[in-house]
């Protein structure tokens, strides 16, 4: 007993905090391994660059394609979105390659600050409101981050498509 005692006094306290350590660190290098796994199914990534977006609301503007559609939303929420996406003669929508991903879909919008000028090329000049519009035509929740550049969103929760009804007029 006496060597036992000697032995967990020296030599042991070393042994047992090296196991310690170890089973520590292996726990927490698989739950990281596991929550990173889970994560890279469950949300849909969509990858814009910022010259690309400036370059088509530039075109866009200046081709004067305004929304004319007006959309029509139902639910508790229908006031705000219509109000965000009123065709006011304000409101472009943008026509970049985004494709529908896993089920969600992005829109994107701009509506300017002031009215643009018929006789003047139109120059971005950052007074622009972007509108990300994400639908999702599955009957799942789903997720999605927007990337522009180095810079991207928190998941964004999409309802399914039985949750938020719209229809275009």
């Amino acid at each position: 007993m006496e060597k036992l005692g000697k032995w967990l006094s020296s030599k042991g306290k070393r042994v047992c905090a090296a196991v310690l350590c170890c089973s520590i660190i292996l726990c927490n290098v698989a739950n990281g391994a596991i929550a990173s796994a889970r994560n890279k199914g469950d949300v849909t990534e969509f990858r814009l660059h910022r010259a690309s977006l400036n370059q088509e609301l530039e075109k866009t503007v200046n081709k004067g394609k305004t929304v004319e559609k007006e959309f029509e939303f139902e639910g508790s929420s229908a006031g705000e979105y219509e109000e965000l996406l009123a065709a006011d003669g304000n409101l472009y929508e943008l026509k970049l390659s985004s494709k529908k991903t896993d089920g969600v879909k992005l829109q994107i919008f701009a509506r300017l600050g002031e009215e643009p000028d018929p006789e003047e090329t139109y120059m971005v000049d950052g007074s622009e409101e972007i509108i990300f519009l994400l639908t999702n035509t599955t009957d799942k929740v789903k997720n999605a981050v927007i990337r522009i550049g180095d810079q991207k969103t928190e998941p964004i929760r999409v309802a399914p498509r039985k949750a938020v009804q719209t229809s275009s007029s």
